[in-house]
């Protein structure tokens, strides 16, 4: 209906399928495709190995005090959310929480909270994406394993977007 006006497509993490899926979608004739790479110098990634819960956890807060800057701590699950958002806020650390079976108004709050530094982390399922373009977050960290890699190089691509070091 609108003739063929120009037409740009974005994705952060598309994989080659995808983006062919993207093109075929939108009828696109010979497109420019730009690909950069996800490899951004100041980003650290570390692993950190652990034996239990409680292990995962005393590391969790052991990050909390290494960088005291605003962080992210994704779940793979509504349930681990809640638990782990209950937790960190009985030990005190100022915390929100965002998953999808939130309201939207609660989601909303927890974000804006998040984003204008009245809590310092933010503990999330992947639903805490999209929009979300906090400069300052020195840490993500993935208490559990992301259900692709490229949510976890989306989630991790999160952190360090004002050029400073991040974790």
């Amino acid at each position: 209906a609108l003739g063929r006006p120009p037409i740009l497509a974005l994705t952060a993490t598309a994989t080659s399928e995808t983006a062919a899926d993207i093109v075929r979608a939108l009828g696109l004739r010979a497109p420019l495709i730009v690909r950069t790479s996800v490899v951004r110098q100041n980003l650290a990634f570390h692993v950190e190995r652990t034996v239990n819960e409680m292990a995962k956890r005393v590391a969790l807060l052991r990050l909390f005090d290494d960088e005291p800057g605003p962080g992210i701590v994704y779940t793979a699950t509504v349930k681990k959310a809640d638990e782990l958002y209950r937790w960190t806020a009985a030990s005190r650390i100022p915390v929100a929480r965002y998953h999808g079976r939130m309201s939207a108004a609660d989601r909303e709050r927890s974000r804006a909270h998040f984003m204008d530094g009245t809590v310092r982390v933010m503990i999330a399922t992947k639903a805490f994406g999209m929009g979300i373009d906090k400069p300052d977050v020195r840490f993500v960290a993935h208490y559990q394993v992301p259900d692709s890699i490229e949510s976890y190089a989306q989630e991790a691509g999160r952190a360090g977007r004002d050029g400073r070091s991040a974790r």
